[in-house]
């Protein structure tokens, strides 16, 4: 008994391990974009909108996203003795893919920015990422937060139009929504590492 309960603790500190890796991951991929659009919104209030600036944000964004979670993922691999059914393959290949889906729609938001406003479609256009990232991987709910705030705000960017209003306001609201899932996950990473009691059998 001694010894199946040292290998269910070894398994649940891994499990621990693992999730603390990928909260952290989402949490520092939040940030890094939360001050990638702050930055460009300075960039375009200083000088309007350039290209670039946007190619960069959308460059750095993806090579962050990329590198953070095939980080975590080789990280968990390295406790493959322990637990391998613990590593998760698939978690890195959804951060490509993830990431890919970042850039066709950000490029489908300059697209269509043209018809809906560029602040709009970017706001649109990036709360579909965090809703289609929230249900193709792992489920956390900040990012299903950000995407739902984002698309249920663009309605009251369209009112603003397209000025420099409108795209200070939509830049400020992805930061700040951004920022505060990073913070959210980050705190959700440290939560995880604390092992839960078990209830005690009467």
């Amino acid at each position: 008994m001694r010894e199946v309960k040292k290998v269910k603790t070894a398994l649940r500190a891994v499990e621990r391990w693992e999730e603390y890796l990928f909260r952290r991951a989402v949490g520092i991929n939040f940030i890094v974009w939360a001050a990638l659009f702050a930055g460009a919104g300075i960039i375009t209030l200083k000088l309007g909108p350039m290209v670039f600036t946007w190619l960069v944000v959308v460059v750095a964004g993806l090579f962050a996203t990329v590198y953070l979670f095939a980080s975590a993922g080789l990280t968990i691999a390295q406790k493959k003795p322990l637990a391998p059914t613990v590593v998760r393959r698939r978690d890195i290949l959804m951060a490509m893919m993830g990431s890919l889906a970042v850039l066709v729609l950000l490029f489908s938001a300059a697209y269509f920015g043209g018809y809906l406003g560029y602040p709009v479609a970017l706001l649109l256009f990036l709360g579909i990422v965090g809703v289609v990232t929230y249900y193709t991987g792992r489920r956390y709910p900040e990012q299903l937060i950000f995407g739902i705030v984002l698309v249920a705000t663009s309605p009251l960017i369209y009112v603003l139009g397209t000025g420099d209003v409108a795209y200070m306001s939509a830049l400020a609201l992805i930061a700040l929504t951004a920022g505060a899932g990073g913070v959210y996950s980050l705190l959700a990473a440290r939560r995880a590492l604390i092992e839960k009691k078990q209830p005690r059998a009467r």
